[in-house]
């Protein structure tokens, strides 16, 4: 599901990031090529997705059965931002190199 989101984005998102460099006109903001950069930014958003989903699935079911009377919505919550963070750590670095 990342891969598809990113790669159905990432056009989108080059031809924004063009506009917001400045001094581009449209013509030179509709040419190829698209995609530009695709490798380094698919490498690091698809094990992004695999460790939130991951982190939030297992830290989910893993809160649920420890602490089986609290609120859903406040696990779910922790077992979200849990996710998130872990994820950072694998996204980061792809951020870097793709500087």
């Amino acid at each position: 599901a990342r891969g598809t989101a990113v790669s159905s984005m990432f056009p989108v998102d080059t031809m924004k990031t063009r506009l917001q460099m400045g001094g581009a006109g449209l013509g030179s903001v509709l040419k190829p090529p698209y995609f530009a950069g695709f490798g380094a930014a698919i490498s690091s958003q698809i094990p992004y997705g695999m460790v939130v989903f991951g982190t939030y699935e297992t830290t989910k079911v893993a809160l649920v059965e420890r602490f089986p009377g609290a609120p859903r919505m406040g696990l779910y919550l922790s077992a979200a931002v849990l996710g998130d963070l872990m994820g950072s750590l694998v996204l980061t670095p792809g951020e870097v190199v793709k500087q």
